[in-house]
């Protein structure tokens, strides 16, 4: 049995004595890799409160699979949706982003996929349901 060890992860390999190189040579390569840690994207909601007027819920969001956005959401989406990405990644920007389209164009859907591209940024979603 070798021992694979990468910060918290530990890899049994159990092998035949006859395949110790083979065994050997997988640690090796394994050693080539880096382990990343996903960062769980979520954002903040404003929900109602009877005690206190209104309160802030962590919740946490997936990143939907969006192949192609120019598809999802028509021609140049992807253009507009760069540049407001671009927008809100700027460090110390503030402001408010609206979304305004009828029920079930996917408003949230692209919101999900948004929120997933923005990095060490503060998001607050305040929902009109």
């Amino acid at each position: 049995m070798i021992y694979f060890v990468e910060s918290n992860l530990i890899l049994k390999i159990y092998h035949i004595p006859e395949t110790i190189e083979q065994a050997q040579t997988l640690v090796e390569q394994l050693n080539k890799y880096t382990l990343y840690d996903v960062p769980e994207t979520t954002i903040r909601m404003v929900c109602e409160s009877t005690k206190r007027g209104c309160t802030t819920t962590s919740i946490k969001m997936r990143k939907p699979q969006i192949v192609d956005l120019d598809l999802y959401y028509g021609q140049d989406f992807s253009l507009l949706h760069r540049a407001l990405r671009d927008l809100l990644q700027i460090k110390d920007s503030t402001g408010i982003t609206l979304f305004h389209e009828p029920p079930g164009t996917g408003k949230t859907n692209y919101l999900r996929y948004l929120i997933n591209e923005i990095r060490d940024k503060g998001i607050l979603c305040i929902s009109s349901m």
